[in-house]
């Protein structure tokens, strides 16, 4: 499967197919995007189709992006390929434990008493910086 990251207009996006009847509050997502920027890109096909990132996209919508990235990659939207990744980004995550949260903020404090830029600063560069 050919996949691409590109850096689109935000109005090209096709949403044909909605997995959520309901966002949710979008607030945090909003503040991290635009705190961080969208760290992990938007799924959408060769035709701009949104195969995942619903709620990413609604965000950056809400906090008037006008550009983001999006992971493209050659699949029918209709397809049952499609269908598992649009599924699968939702069903197969993990929340983090409380032991595992609390080791994040310790980690989180350690870092901003070293100044330390951290692992969100590489991920940005990895990905490049987005335009607003």
């Amino acid at each position: 499967m050919k996949m691409e990251l590109v850096t689109m207009d935000i109005n090209d996006v096709v949403e044909k197919y909605k997995i959520r009847e309901d966002h949710g509050d979008l607030t945090p997502l909003e503040r991290s995007i635009e705190e961080l920027g969208l760290i992990f890109p938007i799924i959408i096909n060769q035709d701009n189709c949104l195969i995942s990132g619903s709620r990413r996209l609604a965000a950056c919508k809400n906090i008037g992006r006008t550009q983001l990235n999006a992971l493209r990659i050659e699949v029918d939207e209709d397809s049952m390929l499609a269908l598992d990744i649009r599924t699968g980004e939702n069903l197969c995550r993990k929340a983090l434990t409380s032991t595992e949260l609390e080791r994040e903020i310790e980690l989180k404090k350690r870092a901003l008493k070293d100044g330390s830029p951290g692992v969100i600063n590489k991920l940005k560069s990895f990905f490049g910086n987005e335009q607003d």
